[in-house]
């Protein structure tokens, strides 16, 4: 891949899971302290076992799959959940990020679903957000950029309690709003939605979120189609997409997003990797987003299983699908826009990465 060099300095994320980001390195560390066998005798091997080539792409349900190696690790660990998102920070502004929302299901790294820690020392899902935000803030201080947590919601899982989780994923938006948690978000296999019978709950959750001014985000039109993409606007009222891909396989719902400037968090790599489209589908989708002007960013999703930095991401579509640093400015200013930031620190965002670019307000 060819490496450009005028491409912009400060970046804007608005698509990462912080537990698709972590260090295998820190994985590996932490399970050799916890007597944890993965199979593999280094950190580099563990690095190998979990990454996926953009030019050998899977499906999305082998994807998440890759997850299971590494979380147990993780699992109602406070201090590695504060680690985690320290370092997120460290990589992050490595890469030159001045901004990022980073999305979580606080369950999934609890060891319980009940709201209550199994043991003393072991995290609830609101012990996971406040960790989270604890290492956000350390970071910030000592790397010079700016994190923000978003809660994710499942789809289908785990199966009746799925809706208590949401529920709760909801109180703490409420509890932690103005306290580093700036929005809401529900991931999962979108083809499990139509066999899901608490699907319409979830729907219910993001219309009361609407209600009391959470920020809403939506994984609609990734493996799914442009339905999704639908009923996310329409019912669960997002105000961004994440993917969103699928939306362009139909013209009314394209033409809709582009009108409304409905903003779509893409993912380059991860799309390819994971099956959600082809290459030659992104092609057209980047570039009829850009024709069109349409609002969309660039994130990289799970890096930890992609392998890609921000970089790495605008590298990849600049050299494979022609798009500009031009373009990947007026991406990362559209992100700008679309963030869930308070007016007032949005605008100075907005006005920061202006500067910066040599471009007027």
């Amino acid at each position: 891949m060819a490496l450009v060099s005028n491409l912009p300095k400060s970046k804007v994320e608005l698509h990462i899971h912080l537990d698709g980001a972590v260090r295998p390195s820190t994985i590996y560390e932490l399970a050799q302290k916890k007597g944890i066998d993965l199979g593999v005798k280094s950190a580099d091997e563990l690095k190998q076992l979990i990454y996926i080539a953009v030019d050998s792409p899977v499906c999305l349900t082998r994807f998440l799959q890759k997850f299971a190696i590494f979380t147990p690790v993780l699992i109602g660990d406070q201090e590695a959940v504060e680690r985690i998102s320290y370092e997120l920070c460290e990589d992050s502004a490595r890469d030159n990020i001045v901004y990022s929302e980073v999305r979580l299901c606080p369950h999934l790294l609890s060891d319980t679903s009940e709201g209550r820690a199994s043991k003393e020392g072991m995290a609830t899902p609101r012990e996971v957000v406040v960790q989270a935000l604890r290492g956000f803030e350390r970071g910030e201080k000592d790397f010079n950029v700016k994190m923000r947590l978003i809660l994710t919601c499942m789809r289908h899982k785990p199966g009746r309690n799925i809706i208590k989780w949401s529920q709760e994923i909801l109180d703490l938006c409420i509890e932690f709003k103005g306290q580093g948690v700036v929005g809401i978000d529900l991931a999962g296999d979108e083809n499990m939605t139509e066999v899901d019978p608490t699907h319409v709950q979830h729907i219910a959750v993001f219309q009361e979120a609407a209600k009391l001014g959470i920020k809403r985000t939506v994984h609609a039109g990734e493996n799914g189609t442009s339905a999704n993409v639908l009923e996310a606007m329409d019912d669960m009222l997002c105000d961004r997409l994440g993917h969103g891909y699928h939306a362009l396989d139909c013209k009314d719902v394209f033409g809709r997003i582009v009108q409304t400037q409905m903003h779509l968090e893409m993912c380059p790599i991860s799309s390819i990797i994971t099956g959600s489209v082809t290459a030659d589908f992104e092609e057209h989708a980047l570039q009829s987003m850009v024709a069109n002007k349409a609002s969309f960013s660039v994130s990289t999703d799970d890096p930890v299983i992609t392998g890609s930095t921000l970089t790495d991401e605008y590298n990849f579509i600049i050299s494979k699908y022609g798009l500009t640093p031009q373009d990947i400015m007026t991406a990362n200013l559209h992100a700008a826009k679309a963030a869930f930031l308070p007016e007032a620190e949005k605008a100075a965002l907005y006005a920061n990465l202006c500067e910066e670019y040599g471009m007027k307000l």
